[in-house]
């Protein structure tokens, strides 16, 4: 029987990138190739779903669908063994039966990714095609999901998010066992350092070279040049580049200050809770 690791974290946050890092170090820290990530499968995904539960989830209403994840990976969790390692955007939620998504007795470890609302509020508003308004917006309703409105042809099933506070407070004092918590901002100023924790909750204790030479190979510019070159399946809509600017601070140069205002009135106290104010 198998377990699982959550590799979670609201989108925009740097999920994709942590997924890469790790995916080199399980090659010894060789180069990835950004489309063939190891770590890609979503407990959200259609097509996972529809395997496990030997039905057609666009037949499944949302509520249905979530009530039927948990016995899905249940039952993943009897096909594979040892430790698998999951990307999720999903907030820590129980679903309308009082089941988690993200079963403890099924749960290896977590580790959460968060990143400054306010540059989330920019990534996340290009990486949906909208105005950073609507952004900062979506990131305060309680009711945000991704693929919300998700019908048999999109890939994934609704993914409930709430509020961004909400999402980041869920998986903190709610998940169990409680995750290991990496701030963006530290991978960037110490990608090595914080790559060696990362690894080593998820299991993949290597030597500090390796980490140095996985991190070499997806720092941001490798993973930008990649997309530019090739493209990425998981980007949006044809013209959006995935990887966009990676920077920490960059709402200072973007966002109005009735922008700044609005944010850090919505989430102001966990972004004191998490050091960003």
């Amino acid at each position: 029987m198998s377990a699982f690791i959550w590799l979670a974290s609201y989108p925009k946050s740097g999920n994709t990138w942590v997924r890469a890092f790790l995916s080199s170090v399980k090659q010894d820290g060789r180069p990835i190739d950004i489309n063939k990530l190891d770590i890609v499968t979503q407990p959200s995904s259609r097509y996972f779903l529809d395997d496990l539960l030997g039905i057609a989830t666009a037949d499944l209403t949302q509520e249905e669908i979530l009530s039927a994840r948990p016995v899905a990976m249940t039952t993943y969790s009897r096909l594979v063994k040892g430790i698998s390692l999951h990307k999720v955007h999903d907030a820590w939620v129980r679903n309308s039966e009082g089941l988690p998504l993200f079963p403890p007795e099924l749960t290896h470890s977590s580790i959460y990714i968060v990143r400054d609302p306010r540059d989330v509020a920019i990534s996340f508003a290009h990486h949906l095609g909208q105005s950073v308004d609507y952004a900062i917006k979506r990131m305060a309703n309680p009711s945000s999901a991704l693929s919300y409105n998700a019908t048999k042809f999109t890939p994934n099933t609704s993914q409930p998010l709430l509020t961004w506070s909400q999402h980041v407070e869920s998986w903190l004092d709610q998940a169990h066992p409680s995750p290991l918590l990496v701030r963006y901002e530290d991978m960037l100023a110490d990608p090595v350092q914080q790559g060696a924790r990362i690894a080593h909750h998820a299991g993949l204790d290597k030597t500090i070279e390796i980490y140095e030479q996985a991190a070499l190979n997806t720092r941001f510019s490798e993973l930008k040049k990649q997309e530019t070159q090739n493209g990425f399946k998981e980007t949006m809509a044809p013209g959006r580049h995935f990887f966009r600017s990676g920077k920490a601070g960059g709402w200072k140069e973007v966002l109005t200050p009735a922008q700044v205002a609005q944010i850090e009135h919505d989430h102001g106290q966990v972004m004191r809770r998490l050091g960003y104010l």
